[in-house]
C-alpha cells in the first residue's frame, strides 16, 4: 500500500512540478480558462500555477496519508454536507 501512494505522489508532484516551471505547457495542450482570464490578472498562466502548487500538496498529502481529514475538513466547510 505505500508503494502504491509513493508512485502516486511522485506522480502528483511531477505534473506540478511541470505546472509550476513551465505553464505554458499545460496552457497549449489544455486551452485557456475563460474564468481564470476573466477573475485573475495574470490569465490561466497563474491558474495552471495554483492548480500545480495544489497538485504537489494533494500528492505528499496522499503520502502521509492525511487527505482523509483534508477531504472531511473540507465537507464540514460545505454548509449541508456535514453529519
Amino acid at each position: 500500500m505505500f508503494f502504491t501512494r509513493l508512485i502516486i505522489c511522485i506522480v502528483c508532484c511531477l505534473v506540478g512540478y511541470y505546472f509550476v516551471r513551465k505553464p505554458k505547457i499545460p496552457l497549449e495542450l489544455i486551452g485557456r480558462l475563460p474564468f481564470f482570464e476573466k477573475y485573475f490578472v495574470g490569465g490561466s498562466t497563474d491558474a495552471f500555477q495554483i492548480i500545480g502548487v495544489v497538485l504537489c500538496l494533494l500528492g505528499f498529502a496522499i503520502l502521509t496519508n492525511v487527505y482523509v481529514e483534508w477531504i472531511e475538513w473540507f465537507v464540514n466547510l460545505l454548509p449541508g454536507l456535514a453529519p
